[in-house]
């Protein structure tokens, strides 16, 4: 499946669930896993559109990933790397284009700290991993963010999101977890710092990233294996920032666990400090739940309600509208009750 093909169809390379807005960053797949060898992630083509003279040692960093469908960054991806900068991350903008002849125009892009065009192909890990290779020094960083834009924002629990990153002793932290397949946490933000960035074992895994032509390899092989790698191999101290422990503290959410915290429980993520809100729920919706209150929560928890209708009608400008997947209402009642049930409401609500 190529990028465009699978912005169009909504279908998403990871997990996370989040890529129903871009490109899938893969060329050529044969749709089966193993049927494609996997590229070295330095063959895809990757050029510096700009690089400032600012070392990496000891700051924070953040790679930022994203597509590019034009020649124009979207609205969202913009409005997060200003707001990345405004924290006082240095942001290495990585930009995945179909075609590497393009023009990107980067107004907006003032205070990234570079900029660089790679040719799509092998998803988020692979633009990372090949990031991490073209420049080493980024080891020498306090503090490296991985970020990519399946994620509109930030909201006003930003500013406090990152507090509890600089303040924890963790090395390997997330956002948010997900118990698909096995436990695993979702890869569209997460950081390394402590001993995460002087660790063999982490620098090896990153090494050891291929560009993979399938989705379902990305995900058995990086996604999934991520904090398994960190605490297992690595021996990192790990944290989830938005845990289900977190949101349901002393509660029983074991019957959430085959749900995707950014999908089925947007809301109690926002209402909890949550500083995103998935693109994928905005613009496809793919269990149909009722959203139509997001612009108010959107903007009573500090988000900028028409940098997202931008970056959605945009989106389906350039991409086509996302394939629907109608759940019943049957589906809706369920969640409903596993949430009553992990609050502690089912017996007042008799479910």
């Amino acid at each position: 499946m190529n990028g465009i093909n699978a912005a169009i169809s909504g279908e998403s390379p990871l997990t996370d669930r989040g890529r129903a807005d871009r490109g899938d960053r893969s060329q050529g797949a044969s749709g089966l896993s193993g049927e494609v060898e996997p590229l070295d992630v330095c063959a895809q083509a990757m050029e510096v559109l700009r690089s400032s003279e600012v070392a990496f040692e000891g700051k924070e960093v953040c790679l930022f990933v994203t597509f590019v469908a034009g020649n124009q960054l979207l609205p969202g991806p913009l409005a997060l790397v200003k707001a990345l900068v405004a924290s006082g991350l240095s942001v290495v903008v990585c930009c995945a284009v179909n075609d590497m002849n393009v023009t990107i125009d980067l107004t907006g892009l003032d205070g990234a700290a570079h900029i660089l065009k790679r040719e799509n192909g092998g998803y988020d890990f692979a633009v990372w991993a090949a990031a991490l290779a073209r420049m080493p020094d980024l080891w020498s960083a306090k503090r490296l963010f991985f970020v990519n834009d399946s994620i509109l924002g930030p909201l006003s629990g930003f500013d406090r999101t990152l507090e509890r990153i600089r303040a924890s002793d963790a090395d390997f932290l997330a956002l948010t977890e997900s118990f698909e397949y096995r436990h695993h946490v979702q890869s569209y933000f997460f950081v390394l710092q402590n001993d995460g960035m002087s660790s063999e074992q982490v620098r090896t895994f990153w090494s050891e990233v291929k560009a993979e032509q399938t989705k379902i390899d990305v995900i058995q092989k990086y996604e999934i294996r991520l904090l398994e790698q960190m605490r297992e191999t690595a021996h990192l101290k790990t944290e989830v920032l938005f845990s289900y422990d977190f949101l349901f503290p002393q509660m029983d959410w074991s019957s959430l666990k085959g749900k995707n915290p950014t999908l089925h429980l947007w809301e109690q993520l926002v209402t909890s400090g949550f500083p995103f809100v998935k693109v994928e729920l905005i613009n496809a919706n793919p269990h149909n739940f009722d959203i139509a209150h997001w612009p108010r929560l959107v903007k009573r928890y500090g988000g900028d309600v028409e940098i997202f209708n931008q970056h959605i009608v945009m989106i389906r400008k350039t991409r086509g509208l996302p394939r629907q997947h109608p759940v019943g209402w049957r589906s809706r009642i369920t969640l409903g009750r596993m949430i009553a049930r992990a609050k502690g409401w089912a017996r007042r609500w008799g479910v």
